[in-house]
């Protein structure tokens, strides 16, 4: 996996609990302005961070205390698997933060410039992707389903960070998190013809009737069309679907709504 670290769950000598969490080595170097992370899922430790669930909002708050924000001030959309982007300003502090009526209504992906305000997505299967503008100091955090990749929602967000922060590609630096993998991520024929532009991300699997798609890969290629460097996207490998104890995954257990965390903030 390509991470500079991975906390555990408990520290024993405070009796406090460690919220876990994987951090990007690609944002590493910048460690003094930004922190980008992505949680694990483990119902074992009760990690879920969904809103709607009876942990959840504390779960955000232990977070919160383990990576160092202000979960007051975080920022979370309404996620609808939309190609939406918003750029957050300094008024929408703690929109969706501990409320979900609060939440930026459509929308799957988050800007800002904004010191101290925490943009954080929901994944269980999705692609979790945060950005980081070296130049302009401006950050993203993305939800993308196959339906958001489809629709090119990481190059729109990186349209409207040029549009507002001036930001260009070959200054972006990215992380994408543990989605459901390429072995295990089947579509029928009317999904996998929408890949029909990028066709080294599908692979027809005669024995299943199925195709699999690779999400990750998909979305590194629509960032390399629009000019973000190879060089400059890390990947967390991890399929949430095959990874029963560290990742949460809708697939495995349809109808499960608990989730994890990816996230970034401006801190300098």
């Amino acid at each position: 996996m390509d991470i500079f670290a991975r906390n555990n769950i408990f520290d024993a000598d405070m009796n406090d609990r460690m919220f876990p969490h994987y951090k990007f080595s690609i944002f590493e170097p910048f460690a003094n302005k930004i922190v980008a992370f992505t949680t694990l899922g483990s119902q074992g430790v009760h990690t879920d961070l969904n809103l709607r669930n009876e942990n959840g909002p504390q779960n955000r708050v232990e977070l919160s205390q383990t990576i160092g924000f202000d979960v007051a001030r975080m920022v979370t959309p309404e996620q609808t698997h939309s190609c939406n982007v918003v750029a957050v300003s300094e008024e929408d502090a703690g929109r969706g933060a501990l409320s979900v009526d609060s939440r930026i209504p459509d929308t799957d992906a988050l800007i800002t410039n904004c010191k101290n305000i925490p943009l954080m997505i929901l994944t269980a299967d999705c692609v979790p992707i945060v950005m980081y503008d070296t130049k302009n100091n401006a950050i993203a955090a993305i939800h993308a389903g196959w339906r958001g990749t489809i629709a090119k929602i990481t190059i729109k967000t990186i349209e409207l960070m040029a549009e507002k922060y001036g930001s260009e590609p070959e200054n972006i630096y990215v992380g994408i998190g543990p989605c459901i993998g390429k072995h295990c991520f089947e579509v029928d024929s009317d999904v996998a013809e929408k890949f029909a532009e990028i066709p080294e991300c599908v692979n027809w699997v005669a024995n299943r009737n199925k195709f699999l798609i690779d999400l990750q890969m998909a979305n590194k290629i629509f960032m390399n069309k629009i000019g973000v460097h190879s060089h400059n996207i890390c990947t967390i490998e991890g399929c949430t679907h095959c990874n029963h104890d560290d990742f949460y995954s809708y697939r495995r257990n349809p109808g499960n709504s608990f989730r994890m965390g990816t996230g970034i903030v401006l801190s300098a």
